[in-house]
């Protein structure tokens, strides 16, 4: 024959049984703390994420502007003074964000 939970507890003295009983509502509480830091962890893992990539796409076109400003630098003679002006502006605004 098979023993459930609820028939072994009532094989139990009564003392026994009452220890028994707050054990198993300290376990529901614990496992459901559990599940609420895992959600707490789940929403922190998806903001690192999203930050993570805000940063990548600023890094992404700081790199594509400052590949704008060696092609312009790179294309005409006549434009390396504004060249060299805009490389300095982007190397600057890099030089903040660090």
């Amino acid at each position: 024959m098979k023993m459930t939970a609820e028939s072994a507890l009532l094989d139990l003295p009564i003392q026994d049984q009452e220890i028994l009983k707050a054990i198993w509502r300290k376990k529901g509480i614990l496992l459901e703390e559990i599940e609420k830091l895992k959600r707490e962890l789940k929403d922190v893992n998806k903001e690192i994420e999203q930050v993570e990539d805000s940063e990548e796409s600023k890094s992404n076109s700081r790199a594509k502007q400052l590949a704008i400003g060696k092609k312009r630098f790179n294309s005409d003679p006549k434009k390396i003074n504004s060249s060299i002006d805009f490389i300095s502006r982007q190397s600057a605004e890099l030089l903040m964000h660090i």
